[in-house]
C-alpha cells in the first residue's frame, strides 16, 4: 500500500505499532508540533530573506561608492555588511516595541471607555 503524505504513513505506522489503539490522539499532538515546526521554519525563511537582502544593499553600496572590491577595500564592504545586519535588527525591535506600545495605549482607551460607561 503506498501512502501519499507524512500523515499517511506516520498513521499507518503508528497503527501497526499499537494495534491501532488511541492513534487519533498521537495524531493531534503529531499535528500540533507539526504546525509549529512549520511556523518556525517560516519565521526563519523570512528573517534569513530580510538579512540576505541588507547583505546584498550593502555590497551594492560598497561596490558603488569604490568599484570592484579589491583585498584593500574589504574593510569597506564588511563594514558596510555589518552596519546592515545592525540596522535590520534595530528596525525589528523598534518594530516590536511600536506595536506593543499602541496595544498599551489601546487597552488603556478601551479600559477608560468601559469606566465612562460603568459611571
Amino acid at each position: 500500500m503506498k501512502f501519499k503524505t507524512r500523515k499517511e504513513r506516520l498513521k499507518h505506522r503508528l497503527e501497526n505499532e499499537t494495534n491501532g489503539e488511541n492513534i487519533d490522539k498521537l495524531m493531534e499532538i503529531f499535528e500540533y508540533y507539526e504546525r509549529n515546526n512549520l511556523n518556525t521554519i517560516e519565521k526563519l525563511n523570512r528573517r534569513k530573506k530580510i538579512y540576505t537582502n541588507g547583505i546584498n544593499g550593502a555590497l551594492r553600496g560598497a561596490i558603488t561608492a569604490h568599484g570592484p572590491i579589491t583585498k584593500l577595500l574589504i574593510g569597506s564592504a564588511s563594514k558596510r555588511i555589518y552596519g546592515s545586519l545592525l540596522k535590520s535588527e534595530t528596525e525589528a525591535k523598534y518594530r516590536f516595541s511600536l506595536i506593543s506600545y499602541i496595544l498599551g495605549i489601546f487597552s488603556l482607551l478601551v479600559g477608560l471607555f468601559v469606566v465612562y460607561l460603568l459611571y
